[in-house]
C-alpha cells in the first residue's frame, strides 16, 4: 500500500542557498512522523515546500496524486494542511470566528451573497467542524474567548484547531509545542494520539524531544538541508551521527540525545 505522503528528491533553493537537498520522506496513513534537526536544518523550508509556500523541485505525492504544480489552496483542499510557528490569530475575532475564517471558501457567487445578505452564509455548515476541532485540542470552552485572553499555550492549541477544522488527511505541524510547559506538552502529546485516532496523520516538527520521542512512530533527521538519518524513533534517538549533529559531540562518551534537554537543540545554529 502506498504511503499517504511521499517526497522524492525534494529540493528547496533560495537563490544560491540550498535549504533542502534531495530529501525522500514518507508518512503512512495513521502515523505520527517526526522531522527533527538543529536550527537552520531546513525543517520549516521542507514544510513550506509541501504546502506550496516555497518553490521546490523533486516530487510530492499525496494520496496518490502529484501535488508539485498545485497552489497552496489546492493542496489544502486535497487534505494537506499546516500550522505555523508564529500564531497569526485575528485579535478582534473570537476563537470560534478565527476557525470560521479558515473554513471559508470564497467564490464569485459567495461574494455576491455577502454583498446582498451579509449574514446569510456566515457560519453555515461549519459548526460541527469547529466544535470537533476544538474538542480534539481540549479547547471547547475557549470558543467565545478572544486571543488576547489566551495564554501562549492556548493560542498554540487554537492554531492547531484551525488546521484541524479543515478536516485534513495530513497536518504538518511546525513547532506546535513551542512555549508549552512540561505539563502542557504532556497533555498535547495525548491530544496528538487522539487526532491520529480520528484518521488524521501528522508530520511533526518540534524541538521538544520529550514530546517527539513519546509520540512519533518514526523520525527523519535533517542537518544543513540533507537527510542525516531515518528510522524508528528508538533507533534514531541514539544514533551517534544524530547526537553529534545536535550537540556537537560524540555519542560514545556523552549522554544520548534522549537524555539531553530539549532546548539543547536550538544551540547549534541560526534561524530556520
Amino acid at each position: 500500500m502506498s504511503p499517504l505522503l511521499a517526497t522524492m528528491a525534494l529540493t528547496v533553493r533560495y537563490g544560491g542557498v540550498v535549504a533542502v537537498s534531495g530529501v525522500d520522506l514518507s508518512v503512512e496513513e495513521g502515523h505520527i512522523v517526526g522531522l527533527i534537526g538543529p536550527n537552520g536544518a531546513g525543517k520549516t523550508s521542507f514544510i513550506d515546500a509541501l504546502s506550496g509556500m516555497a518553490p521546490s523541485s523533486g516530487t510530492i505525492r499525496f494520496d496518490g496524486q502529484d501535488l508539485g504544480k498545485r497552489p497552496p489552496h489546492r493542496r489544502a483542499k486535497a487534505g494537506l494542511v499546516r500550522t505555523w510557528q508564529s500564531i497569526e490569530l485575528f485579535e478582534d475575532l473570537s476563537v470560534r470566528e478565527n476557525l470560521q475564517v479558515a473554513l471559508e471558501r470564497e467564490s464569485a457567487f459567495d461574494l455576491l451573497v455577502d454583498m446582498v445578505l451579509p449574514r446569510l452564509r456566515r457560519g453555515a455548515g461549519h459548526e460541527e467542524a469547529i466544535a470537533s476541532a476544538l474538542d480534539l485540542v481540549g479547547a471547547r470552552d475557549l470558543a467565545d474567548r478572544y486571543p488576547s485572553e489566551l495564554s501562549q499555550g492556548q493560542r498554540k492549541m487554537i492554531g492547531v484547531a484551525r488546521a484541524l477544522a479543515q478536516r485534513p488527511r495530513l497536518v504538518c505541524m511546525d513547532e506546535p509545542a513551542a512555549g508549552l510547559d512540561s505539563e502542557e506538552s504532556r497533555r498535547f502529546g495525548s491530544r496528538l494520539r487522539q487526532i491520529v485516532q480520528q484518521g488524521i496523520s501528522i508530520l511533526l516538527v518540534d524541538h521538544d524531544m520529550g514530546l517527539v520521542f513519546d509520540v512519533c512512530d518514526e523520525l527523519y533527521v535533517l542537518n544543513f538541508g540533507v537527510l542525516l538519518a531515518h528510522g524508528p524513533t528508538s533507533a534514531v534517538r541514539d544514533d551517534p551521527a544524530v547526537i553529534e549533529a545536535y550537540l556537537g559531540r560524540s555519542g560514545d562518551d556523552e549522554a544520548s540525545l534522549a537524555e539531553s534537554p530539549s532546548d539543547g537543540l536550538s544551540a547549534t545554529g541560526g534561524p530556520e
